[in-house]
């Protein structure tokens, strides 16, 4: 199921996230509240903090929390430009709806490291936001993943609605499932690795003869066919190794190629 929090309006849940902490929630947020939701956790030991009944949120009043998105907007917008158009409708939504504060639900993420850790990181990214902090490399996120470290996930048992008002979701999560492969980097040539194939493509015969010999002796016994099949898969390793070897060999010899290794 992982560590989920989540994002409500009032009383009603309109985002979740799992195992991360969406971006766009921090926009919410200013340092004073941020320190105030800190002291209280640090008010609990850590047998407190085990328990599932105990799960304070982070709690921010509507206006107050619009303002301090509005900000965020900005910073957001300048860093990474990608993910402006999604923002814009997650500013637009969270205007519309109505209530009387957010509530950010976030005691299940911070189990992921210590408390301290996890508040530095984010009052780090909180300072960042709302242009308190001159070190914006700091702020990281995934621009192929708007969804996890953007908006979060439309939620499931509450109020759905982001799924509709924004066509922008949809494209996210589109394009979250569509992550861009990295290409591999192509094998270097191994004067080893050649050597070895070409040592068990050699024996290979030798295996060959002593299956042989096995079958006019005891025919088509177990011991026969084990030989024969464990050869088979020999012959294909090292003709597929020797193969792959002078491919690399061939490629490593083009302008601009690694060297090969030893």
């Amino acid at each position: 199921m992982g560590n989920r929090a989540y994002l409500d309006i009032d009383d009603v849940n309109v985002f979740e996230s799992n195992n991360s902490l969406p971006g766009f929630w921090l926009g919410l947020v200013d340092l004073p509240a941020l320190r105030e939701y800190g002291s209280e956790l640090s008010a609990f030991d850590d047998a407190k903090k085990d328990d599932e009944e105990f799960s304070p949120s982070l709690v921010i009043p509507r206006d107050r929390g619009l303002s301090n998105l509005r900000t965020a907007q900005q910073t957001i917008d300048r860093i990474f430009p990608d993910s402006s158009l999604l923002l814009e409708d997650f500013v637009a939504f969270l205007s519309e709806k109505e209530g009387s504060e957010f509530r950010l639900h976030l005691l299940k993420i911070a189990a992921f490291s210590s408390l301290e850790d996890f508040l530095a990181l984010v009052e780090q990214d909180v300072a960042i936001l709302q242009q308190q902090s001159v070190d914006e490399t700091l702020y990281c996120t995934d621009s192929h993943d708007q969804i996890g470290d953007g908006c979060g996930f439309v939620s499931v048992g509450g109020d759905g609605s982001f799924r509709s008002f924004s066509p922008r979701y949809e494209e996210a999560m589109n394009s979250r499932r569509a992550r861009p492969r990295v290409a591999s980097e192509p094998a270097l040539f191994s004067w080893k690795a050649l050597l070895f194939c070409l040592v068990i493509l050699v024996l290979c015969p030798l295996f060959t003869w002593l299956g042989w010999l096995g079958l006019q002796k005891d025919g088509w016994s177990i011991g026969s066919v084990s030989i024969f099949g464990t050869n088979l898969l020999f012959y294909w390793f090292s003709i597929y190794g020797v193969c792959g070897e002078l491919k690399a060999l061939v490629r490593g010899r083009k302008p601009g190629a690694p060297p090969p290794k030893p």
